[in-house]
């Protein structure tokens, strides 16, 4: 099985993954479209209702579950829940058609603090057709639930911190101390003493109380003392800080 999915406007397409190294007859994959791509939870909202778009000539079955979503030492974990329900967990959709796909919640919002769950919809298996030979493609997409605390005061708030690893390369950790993710994108590090701008990669969430983290290969010459800034944008607008040197 291969997973792929990409960003279209307001919706996720998942669609055909182009494989240049394939050795294979045939590729066999669907395509299928889900909109809006976040789903948004709380107290006075506890029902959120999605449109799946079938954009193939032919059915498709889906299967849609939700997961609880942490990050114990910056790393994304999932586990089983009932705190949030996905109806139906099972979609055929026909040729060209669409499905209303609903996210409930369960239980109670959190009084201070934001939830994540993360809503997972696949593609399930179905039989080839006759007489074809190749490599079938399972298309997946995760979309990220949240759900607002009672407290209307709760807001997100990063604190940044580096280290030098042993391998030369520069890591950098966000820490959300705040009560809301923040969602972090076209991350930037200047250097003090350098026009060099190192970009670092690969957006990511910032999870209340968890950290995310990004690693890159600094300027050549860089003291490890040196003064370094953050910019890049965010769910929250723009943003610039001030890295912290970790003495650990």
């Amino acid at each position: 099985m291969i997973v792929c999915s990409r960003r279209s406007g307001t919706a996720i397409r998942a669609g055909m993954l182009v494989l240049s190294c394939l050795v294979a007859h045939s590729v066999a994959a669907g395509s299928f479209s889900v909109a809006p791509i976040r789903i948004e939870l709380g107290p006075s909202h506890i029902v959120e209702a999605l449109t799946i778009h079938n954009e193939n000539d032919a059915p498709i079955i889906l299967q849609a579950r939700v997961v609880d979503w942490s990050q114990p030492g910056g790393t994304d974990r999932y586990a089983d829940t009932r705190d949030v329900l996905v109806t139906p967990p099972v979609l055929s959709i026909p040729a060209r058609g669409e499905q209303i796909v609903r996210v409930a919640l369960r239980r109670e919002s959190d009084p201070e603090r934001e939830l994540s769950y993360r809503l997972s919809i696949q593609e399930v298996p179905q039989a080839a057709p006759e007489g074809f030979k190749g490599l079938q493609v399972l298309l997946k997409v995760s979309l990220p639930v949240f759900v607002a605390p009672v407290s209307h005061d709760a807001r997100s708030s990063l604190v940044w911190d580096a280290h030098w690893r042993d391998d030369g390369k520069l890591q950098i950790e966000a820490v959300n101390q705040g009560g809301l993710h923040r969602q972090v994108w076209d991350l930037a590090l200047d250097f003090e003493a350098s026009a060099a701008s190192v970009p670092a990669g690969d957006s990511k969430y910032v999870l209340p109380g968890s950290g995310a983290r990004w690693v890159v290969t600094p300027p050549p010459g860089v003291k490890r003392a040196a003064a370094i800034h953050v910019r890049g944008k965010s769910d929250q607008g723009d943003f610039t800080a001030d890295v912290v040197w970790s003495t650990s």
